[in-house]
């Protein structure tokens, strides 16, 4: 029949069939190193400290003090030999990452549907979103997991496309990608192993609604689960035992109420929302996701892949009434999904009605990220340092935690390239993940007391200022006790003006 081109023929035409992956990966670009010079915070800093270890250490027993699995540390590890630890250089390794996952979507979305219109609104809207360019930007694991996620999805597709097309294709390559996928992700984040129990959920009702069709895949789909869990049972076994011993890195997350689990999900899932019109972007999501449901030339990909978006945060937000795990950074790993199913939605209306809607999500998408990107969370750890290091004279460093000890020898070590000069102590530190991985000493309360009034100056620092200060003196006289000096994002620092 003649007429407009299709959505799939329309960017084939194009010079370069690939030439609409190129131009949302140089949008993304722009975007991410535009927005990359910002400080590392107390958790990308601890991830250094960790990559600064050893893979023996990294991928032993010891890790276990660590929520994450070691396989993001582990690749931070060879890049800060190759490149070093600055901010931008430890950066660039989530970037590089997260650059590579568009690709990955594009790829999911050409194997889903087949259209490279839907390939390219998936692509572009992921470019310009807020959560995907801020976990491009940390120094964290779960960009990594995000990707993980993906190559694991797209052999799923790719699996449910070949056995509607014929009863019996070849399954190997497909379910060893699947493998690889979720092995990447379940050795990023320890939470994405709930990701393969849901892929095994929908994979049930995928034999029970079309046994005849897919029974021939029940075999090797057992056969990769297996290899899988073969792959994991390691870290299972460290899992196991910090869930057992009520692991301290969770221990502050709260199980989620309903309106704070909806909030999470939109944070995540739609990251379109303008505050001039609250609920803009969410009614216009539905509305074009209810016009594919009844009409769309991708109805069963749009359908499939938002199903599959609801689940996983219904069922991680059922499991965090238990155990807390329910956390937009958690929920990430599965916005493809939305994404994917959001885009052939899109992709299925008219012409102007399609390029309406797509420019307003990217203007939604523009206004999140501008208000978003200056509120990202940093504690300036760097000008910290240099003002502690410019004091005169010197000041002592009393610490609660030593992970803010970590942070602070970070830049320390940085600025003065060579080994920290700060009087660091740690007082009454707790035993977490970071015992230890400072080295500097831990002293009690009361040998804190008895360097203060010995001190001319004391400065205390501290990421989260809630009591910290009751090792030196009680809460009442904390008035006449110390001098706020400032505050940088959510690091409050004080000077001593008396002794105690």
């Amino acid at each position: 029949m003649r007429g407009r081109p299709s959505g799939r023929s329309w960017l084939s035409a194009v010079p370069g069939r690939w030439a609409p992956l190129g131009a949302a990966l140089l949008l993304a670009a722009v975007i991410r190193l535009a927005a990359i010079r910002f400080s590392l915070w107390y958790d990308e800093t601890a991830a250094i400290k960790f990559a600064e270890q050893p893979l023996s250490l990294l991928w032993s027993n010891w890790a276990a003090r660590e929520t994450n699995p070691p396989l993001y540390y582990s690749l931070l590890h060879f890049w800060i030999k190759a490149f070093g630890e600055g901010d931008v250089a430890v950066k660039a390794l989530s970037l590089t990452i997260g650059l590579a996952s568009i690709m990955l979507l594009y790829r999911a979305a050409m194997v889903l549907t087949g259209s490279h219109m839907v390939a390219f609104v998936a692509a572009v809207l992921t470019a310009v979103s807020e959560p995907h360019v801020h976990y491009s930007l940390e120094a964290r694991g779960y960009i990594l997991a995000y990707a993980g996620v993906l190559i694991a999805l797209t052999a799923l597709i790719a699996l449910w496309r070949r056995f509607q097309a014929r009863p019996n294709p070849a399954t190997t390559g497909l379910l060893v990608q699947y493998v690889a996928g979720s092995a990447i992700a379940v050795y990023s984040h320890t939470t994405l192993i709930l990701y393969v129990g849901f892929a095994n959920m929908i994979m049930i009702g995928l034999f029970a609604c079309h046994w005849l069709r897919f029974r021939r895949l029940l075999p090797p789909w057992i056969a990769a689960n297996v290899a899988l869990g073969v792959i994991w049972i390691w870290w299972g076994w460290i899992t196991v035992q910090q869930a057992g011993g009520h692991n301290t890195n969770i221990s502050w997350l709260a199980p989620p109420t309903v309106p704070d689990g909806i909030e999470a999900w939109r944070e995540t899932f739609l990251p379109y929302r303008t505050y001039l019109v609250p609920l803009l972007f969410d009614l216009l999501a539905l509305g074009v996701l209810a016009y594919s449901a009844w009409r769309g030339r991708y109805r069963a990909a749009s359908l499939v892949m938002l199903g599959c978006a609801l689940i996983v945060p219904i069922g991680m937000f059922a499991i965090s009434q238990k155990m807390p795990v329910y956390v937009p950074k958690t929920l990430f790993a599965a916005t493809g999904l939305f994404t994917l199913a959001l885009a052939a939605a899109v992709a299925t209306l008219p012409f102007w009605p399609r390029i309406l809607v797509f420019s307003l999500l990217l203007m939604g998408a523009a206004h999140q990220l501008s208000a978003e990107l200056p509120r990202r969370e940093k504690d300036r750890w760097d000008v910290t340092t240099a003002r502690l290091l410019a004091a005169k004279p010197p000041r002592s460093v009393f610490l609660a935690d030593e992970g803010v000890a970590i942070a602070l020898d970070h830049y320390c070590r940085r600025i003065v390239r060579k080994a920290c000069p700060l009087d660091i102590e740690l007082v009454d530190a707790r035993k977490d993940w970071s015992y230890g991985l400072s080295g500097y000493p831990r002293i009690s309360a009361a040998e804190a007391r008895k360097m203060m009034a010995r001190a001319d100056y004391a400065t205390i620092s501290w990421s989260a200022p809630v009591d910290q200060f009751d090792y030196l003196a009680p809460q009442r006289r904390m008035a006449t006790q110390t001098m706020k000096l400032g505050t940088l994002g959510r690091l409050v620092y004080w000077r001593s003006v008396a002794n105690p």
